[in-house]
C-alpha cells in the first residue's frame, strides 16, 4: 500500500529483435523507458550510438493529425450513437499484434482519400450556393428590370443608363433628368444608395454623361445573359438543385461509420507506434545488438521478463534487474499502489504532488477524512442517494475507460459519506426525518464544535507524520518546531475544551492545557535560540513563530467551513420546500413538483461543487501543509492511445 516498489529492468538484445521487445514492453504498459546516455560508462557508449528518429516521430505525427481532422470531420455527420448506446456497448480488446493484422489489411491512403474526396465535394456545394445565393440576393434587388439590361446599349433613340448614387443626392439627380426630359426610374434602394435606370434623349449622351459624372454615378455591369426575373427563376430552380445534392452528400456522410471506426483503429495504431518510435530514441544501439531500460513495479517483473523471454525464444537475450539505488531516489518515477478502495483517492494526491520514492504516500491518510468532510458538508441523505445512483448505475451498467471509472468510484464512496451525516441530521431533501442524532439547524453550536473536534483530529494526524518523518530523517528542529510543538498545544486545547465542556474547569486540568499551550510557545523561541549559530537570528524566528500561533488557531478555525456549508445547504433545500409549501394544493402537486425537482437540482449542484472545492481546500492547505512536500515524479510508462478500444497482453 502506498508507492509502489520499483526495479530496473535492462534488455540486451540483438537489433533485429528490436520491435518485438519495444512492442512487448509496450503491450505491458508498465515499463517507463529511460534515457541510457548518462546511464552507461564512456567506454560502454562509444560501441553504441542513439537511433536518429525525429524525422519518423513528425511523420507519425503528421498522420496522427490528418487521420484527427478526418475523424472529427466524420463525427460532425455520421448519425451518433445514443449515450446509452455507446457506455452500454463494450469497448473492443486488441493485443498489438491483432491491432497490426487490423490495420493491414485496410488501404489507410484510400480510405484519407476518399474521406479528402468527400470533404471536397461538400465543400464545393457550399461554395457554389454561397454564390447562387449571392446571385439571388443581386437579382431581387433588379427584378424589377423587366428587360436585359444588355439591350439597353441596343437602343437607337433614347440613351439608357443602369446604375446607383449616393441617397442623399437622390432628389436632386431626378430633377436633373427631369430637367433634361429624361426619366429616372428607381429600381431599388438602401441606405446608403439609390439604384436607378435613366433614359434620356440620344442626342443628349454628353450631357447626360457630364451629369452621371457629377452625381458620381456608379455603373451597374449586370453579370447574367437573361433578364432579372428569367435569371431569378433559373437561378432559383439551381439553388434548389443544389441544395437537394449538398443534402444528399451529407446524408451519405450519416452512414460512414464503418469508415471512421476504421479510421480510430489506424490512429490507435499508429499512435502506438509512434510512442515506440519516441521510446527508441532512448535505448542504445550497438553493431549487432541494443539495450534498452526501464522501470517497472517489482510485483509486474517476473512476468514481463517471461513474456520477453517467450517473445525471443532461443534467441540471444540478456535481461539485468537491480533494485533501487541510494543515488537514484529523485530520479525513481512514482506509482501510487494503494488498496482498491483508496485508489480512486490517489488523484487527489496527484493533483497536488507526487510523493517521493523515500516518503509516505499521503493517499490512505487524507482518504477517511475526504469523505468525511464531503459528507458533512453536504449532509443530506436524500442528495447523497442521487450520487449514489448517478455513480453506481454507470460503473455497473457501462464499459468505461479506466479514468472516468475511478472518477465515478471517487463520487460513488463520497456518496456514503453524504448519505451517513444526513441520516446523523436527519435531513431529506431538506425535511426533517423523523429519526436523527443531532437537529443540523437546531444544534448550531454543537455542530460547528463537531467541525472544530474533525479539524483537531486531523491536524493532529498531520503534525504525527510529519513528527514521523523528522524522527526517520534525525531534523531534531523540524521534530520540534515543525510537529510536536503543536501537537502539544492540540492536546492542550483539547484538555481544556474537554475540562470546560464536561469536567466544569477543575483547576488541575485548566492548568495542564494552560501549561501545554504556554510551555510550547515559550519554548518555540527557546528551540529556535538554541539551534540557530546567530542567537539574534534564532530570537527573531522564535518571534515569527509565536505569530505563527494565530495562523494556527486560524486553521483550527477554518474547519468550521464544515458547519457553514452544512447548515446553509440544509436551510436552502428547507426554503425551497417552504415555498412550494405555501402554494396551492392544485399547483403544489403540478408546478410544485417541476420546482421542487429544479430547485433541489440547484441546491445539490451547489452544494456539492462547495463541498467538492472547500473539501480539497481543507486536505491540501490544513493537511498538506503541516507535512507534505511532493516533488515525486510521475511513473510515465511505454503505453498505448486506448482512446476507442483497450489494448490486452499479448498471449
Amino acid at each position: 500500500m502506498g508507492i509502489a516498489s520499483m526495479k530496473k529492468i535492462s534488455i540486451l538484445a540483438r537489433k533485429e529483435d528490436q520491435d518485438k521487445v519495444l512492442q512487448t514492453v509496450q503491450s505491458f504498459q508498465n515499463v517507463e523507458i529511460i534515457d541510457l546516455k548518462d546511464k552507461v560508462s564512456s567506454e560502454l557508449l562509444s560501441h553504441f550510438e542513439r537511433p536518429q528518429v525525429e524525422s519518423t516521430v513528425r511523420k507519425l505525427s503528421r498522420q496522427i493529425d490528418r487521420l484527427d481532422e478526418n475523424i472529427a470531420y466524420l463525427v460532425s455527420y455520421v448519425k451518433p450513437k445514443s449515450l446509452w448506446e455507446k457506455l452500454g456497448q463494450g469497448r473492443e480488446n486488441f493485443t498489438l499484434d491483432e491491432l497490426y493484422q487490423q490495420v493491414h489489411q485496410l488501404d489507410v491512403d484510400l480510405l484519407l482519400d476518399t474521406v479528402q474526396e468527400q470533404r471536397d465535394h461538400i465543400l464545393a456545394l457550399e461554395k457554389d450556393i454561397d454564390k447562387i445565393e449571392q446571385d439571388e440576393a443581386l437579382l431581387r434587388q433588379w427584378q424589377k428590370l423587366e428587360m436585359d439590361p444588355k439591350q439597353l446599349k441596343d437602343l437607337k433613340f433614347l440613351k439608357a443608363e443602369i446604375g446607383s448614387i449616393e441617397t442623399k443626392n437622390s432628389e436632386e439627380f431626378v430633377q436633373a433628368i427631369q430637367a433634361m426630359d429624361g426619366v429616372a426610374e428607381e429600381i431599388y434602394y438602401t441606405d446608403e444608395y439609390m439604384n436607378y435606370l435613366v433614359v434620356v434623349d440620344k442626342m443628349k449622351e454628353t450631357q447626360l454623361e457630364d451629369l452621371l459624372n457629377h452625381f458620381a454615378f456608379k455603373h451597374f455591369d449586370y453579370p447574367f445573359v437573361r433578364p432579372p426575373q428569367e435569371a431569378l427563376k433559373n437561378t432559383l430552380a439551381y439553388r434548389e438543385q443544389l441544395i437537394r445534392v449538398h443534402r444528399d452528400a451529407r446524408q451519405r456522410l450519416r452512414y460512414n461509420d464503418q469508415t471512421l471506426w476504421n479510421l480510430k483503429l489506424v490512429k490507435e495504431y499508429i499512435y502506438n507506434v509512434r510512442e515506440r518510435e519516441k521510446a527508441r530514441e532512448l535505448i542504445l544501439n550497438g553493431s549487432s545488438l541494443f539495450m534498452v531500460s526501464g522501470w517497472t513495479p517489482e510485483e509486474d517483473l517476473m512476468e514481463e521478463i517471461a513474456s520477453i523471454r517467450a517473445e525471443l525464444v532461443d534467441q540471444p537475450l540478456a535481461i539485468l534487474t537491480e533494485d533501487v539505488q541510494l543515488e537514484e531516489i529523485d530520479e525513481v518515477p512514482i506509482k501510487l499502489d494503494n488498496a482498491h478502495i483508496i485508489g480512486p483517492f490517489e488523484s487527489l494526491t496527484k493533483q497536488y504532488s507526487l510523493p517521493k520514492y523515500n516518503a509516505k504516500d499521503p493517499t490512505p491518510f487524507l482518504y477517511p477524512f475526504h469523505i468525511l468532510f464531503f459528507g458533512m458538508m453536504s449532509a443530506d441523505f436524500g442528495y447523497g442517494m442521487i450520487l449514489w445512483l448517478l455513480t453506481f448505475i454507470p460503473l455497473k451498467r457501462f464499459d468505461l475507460k479506466a479514468g472516468t471509472r475511478q472518477t465515478l468510484r471517487f463520487f460513488h464512496q463520497l456518496s456514503y459519506g453524504t448519505m451517513a451525516v444526513g441520516l446523523f441530521f436527519g435531513s431529506f431533501f431538506g425535511f426533517n426525518l423523523p429519526f436523527k442524532v443531532w437537529d443540523i439547524t437546531g444544534n448550531v453550536i454543537e455542530v460547528l464544535i463537531l467541525s472544530v473536534v474533525f479539524g483537531i483530529i486531523h491536524l493532529f494526524v498531520g503534525y504525527t507524520l510529519k513528527s514521523v518523518e523528522a524522527f526517520k530523517q534525525k531534523d531534531w528542529k523540524s521534530f520540534y518546531l515543525d510537529a510536536v510543538q503543536w501537537l502539544l498545544m492540540l492536546i492542550g486545547i483539547v484538555i481544556l475544551g474537554i475540562n470546560m465542556a464536561f469536567l466544569n474547569n477543575q483547576a488541575l486540568l485548566q492548568k495542564i492545557g494552560t501549561w501545554l499551550i504556554i510551555g510550547n510557545v515559550i519554548g518555540m523561541i527557546v528551540v529556535n535560540i538554541v539551534a540557530s549559530h546567530n542567537k539574534l537570528v534564532g530570537l527573531g524566528q522564535g518571534a515569527l513563530g509565536v505569530i505563527g500561533v494565530a495562523g494556527f488557531m486560524g486553521d483550527l478555525i477554518s474547519y468550521t467551513r464544515l458547519a457553514a456549508l452544512a447548515i446553509s445547504g440544509a436551510n436552502i433545500g428547507m426554503a425551497f420546500n417552504m415555498i412550494i409549501g405555501i402554494l396551492p394544493p392544485i399547483a403544489r402537486f403540478s408546478v410544485g413538483i417541476i420546482l421542487f425537482v429544479v430547485l433541489h437540482a440547484l441546491n445539490i449542484f451547489l452544494t456539492f461543487l462547495g463541498a467538492y472545492v472547500h473539501d480539497m481546500r481543507l486536505e491540501y492547505v490544513e493537511f498538506f501543509g503541516k507535512f507534505y512536500e511532493g516533488g515525486g515524479k510521475a511513473f510515465m510508462p511505454l503505453g498505448t492511445l486506448n482512446d476507442n478500444i483497450n489494448i490486452k497482453k499479448e498471449k
